[in-house]
């Protein structure tokens, strides 16, 4: 799939070819901003899933690894992106930005605490068996093969839509971004 962004100043942006603009042009952050929620709306259409590696055996019997990707990663780091590339505009959110990420991190306290209970209350067995998988507990970090970390992953995919939605509202709402360009796909 391509996509152009053009904006007045025929600043473009193509997915395969990077940036392309004039060299008397100067840099348009509108079209950069743009872009980066257009990754975010691609990346938060998709199913939300965990990565995987894929594998299959060529002719020669050669097994190939395929990995694909964590779904939920690309729309969290491109929700990342999108706030590091239009911070300067947010100011007026970013107190809601950050309650949002504190709220993630108590979550995660919680989940870590829930953990540790479960490895604390296990028995013997349960643990023994989970050590043979290579399944340790350590403080203050999330098993990803144990179901507290799948929660944390989807609490952090809310955050991540609850943070999109801050910025959308806020650059939908300035007069920096009104009419300064349009997504053609």
């Amino acid at each position: 799939m391509s996509f152009n962004v053009e904006d007045d100043n025929n600043d473009t942006y193509d997915e395969e070819g990077g940036f392309q603009a004039d060299k008397d042009i100067p840099f348009s952050k509108q079209v950069l901003v743009m872009s980066a929620m257009r990754k975010c709306l691609e990346a938060g259409s998709r199913e939300m899933r965990s990565g995987y590696f894929n594998e299959k055996s060529d002719k020669n019997g050669n097994i190939i690894r395929t990995y694909i990707e964590d779904t939920r990663k690309a729309f969290i780091e491109s929700v990342e992106t999108l706030e590091m590339i239009a911070c300067a505009d947010l100011k007026d959110v970013q107190a809601e930005i950050d309650q949002a990420k504190a709220d993630l991190m108590n979550e995660y306290d919680n989940l870590c605490n829930a953990e540790l209970k479960d490895w604390t209350t296990a028995n013997i067995k349960v643990k023994q068996a989970r050590w043979n998988q290579g399944i340790v507990y350590r403080e203050h970090y999330l098993s990803t093969s144990l179901p507290y970390y799948q929660e944390y992953m989807s609490e952090e995919v809310k955050t991540a839509r609850k943070i999109f939605k801050i910025i959308m509202k806020t650059i939908s709402t300035s007069n920096d971004y009104l009419g300064e360009g349009e997504i053609s796909g």
